[in-house]
């Protein structure tokens, strides 16, 4: 039997087939007993820079399953809200939509080794990959490796810290995923920006200003 493009006997797919269901009905009784809990907060989301000194690396991913494909999205910025880099990126693809945000973490940490970041606070709003990642709340069987793998690498980076954030607050990531549906491969710019985000980050640069300077006239 064929079951995600690899040959495998029967009982292999049907025991694939249970894991996937049952992180799924876990998944959604989780999600339901947050979800009334969460709409105000998500609301009141909104992204916010980091220390200063520290790079603040966003990702998204969105799920192109016509094509079978992923499409992320990934962005850095620092303190003051300025951007040091972002990435589109389109690949082929079968799977979960936590599994699509675990792979665009995964590269989002591979592009900042290639780039030599230091002191990096990864962010995005997949609450279930970045718990997977802390080693708490459900983990699929399919993605333990990939997590395991992650893990490792936080280990050996002590500089680098994991964090949640609604949708709402991770717009530019979003966006750079949205763009990447009408490409292919992977582009990469450097301290530029594709069209697409340029209003989003002055927007956003504009709002982390002026919370500044209010914060400075309150001391």
């Amino acid at each position: 039997m064929v079951f995600e493009g690899k040959f495998d006997s029967p009982s292999k797919v049907i025991a694939a087939a249970i894991s996937g269901l049952k992180c799924f009905q876990e998944y959604r009784l989780e999600g339901n007993q947050t979800k009334g809990v969460n709409i105000q907060r998500r609301k009141d989301t909104k992204w916010k820079p980091p220390d200063e000194g520290v790079t603040k690396v966003n990702f998204d991913a969105a799920i192109d399953k016509p094509n079978n494909k992923v499409r992320l999205g990934i962005v850095a910025r620092n303190y003051e809200g300025e951007l040091l880099f972002s990435l589109c990126a389109s690949k082929m693809f079968s799977g979960s939509s936590d599994l699509a945000e675990a792979i665009t973490l995964w590269r989002a940490m591979e592009l900042v080794v290639e780039l030599d970041g230091r002191n990096v606070a990864f962010e995005g709003d997949a609450e279930r990959v970045i718990k997977g990642v802390a080693g708490k709340g459900i983990i699929c069987a399919s993605m333990a490796q990939l997590f395991d793998d992650m893990r490792s690498k936080l280990v050996h980076r002590k500089d680098w810290s994991m964090e949640f954030i609604y949708r709402e607050g991770n717009s530019v990531a979003h966006e750079l995923a949205k763009r990447a549906l009408r490409m292919e491969g992977e582009c990469c710019w450097i301290e530029e920006r594709p069209i697409e985000i340029v209003d989003i980050v002055k927007r956003e640069m504009l709002c982390t200003n002026l919370e500044q300077h209010l914060v400075g006239d309150r001391v």
